[in-house]
């Protein structure tokens, strides 16, 4: 059975039947995102890729910050959490845009960020952080390691 397939059958005796067709979403570098509609609500379900403790990814982490940012109204709901194989974290469906560059110069919609940035930060310690300050020097070791080329020029931009 497809990973899909695997999914939906664990999550239909909790949230209801499939209805209608899932839709991919764009985005998602680690994951493959899916739109799905379940006993009349809908979801996103976050299929987590393979093998992402090489990126520093913390799956267990992510869901705990997104339960975070959800209880400061900064992120949908966590509906369920399957950590096994295949992977899923399933939120809550939040219609909306995303904000654009030029939208983010507005200082209403800035100090909102901000804001809510700050709020998070302040908030609950997670158990594992992610390596900001040193990720670009990390993912040219990672891929070094498993035989992969880093051109020169690239890795000294990241680093820059």
């Amino acid at each position: 059975m497809d990973e899909l397939g695997a999914i939906l059958e664990q999550l239909e005796p909790e949230l209801g039947p499939l209805d209608g067709r899932p839709e991919t979403l764009s985005g998602g570098i680690t994951n493959r995102n899916v739109k799905v509609r379940l006993g009349g609500r809908d979801y996103v379900l976050r299929i987590c890729a393979k093998d992402t403790g090489a990126l520093s990814i913390d799956r267990e982490t992510e869901v705990a910050a997104t339960r975070n940012a959800h209880a400061l109204g900064l992120a949908p709901e966590v509906v369920r959490w399957l950590p096994g194989d295949p992977c899923c974290l399933v939120t809550a469906f939040v219609t909306g845009t995303p904000a654009r560059a030029q939208d983010l110069r507005e200082p209403g919609l800035m100090r909102q960020v901000a804001a809510g940035l700050r709020a998070f930060h302040g908030g609950p310690v997670l158990a594992t952080t992610f390596p900001t300050f040193t990720l670009a020097q990390d993912y040219g070791d990672a891929a070094r390691a498993r035989g992969g080329p880093v051109p020169q020029a690239e890795q000294e931009l990241a680093l820059e």
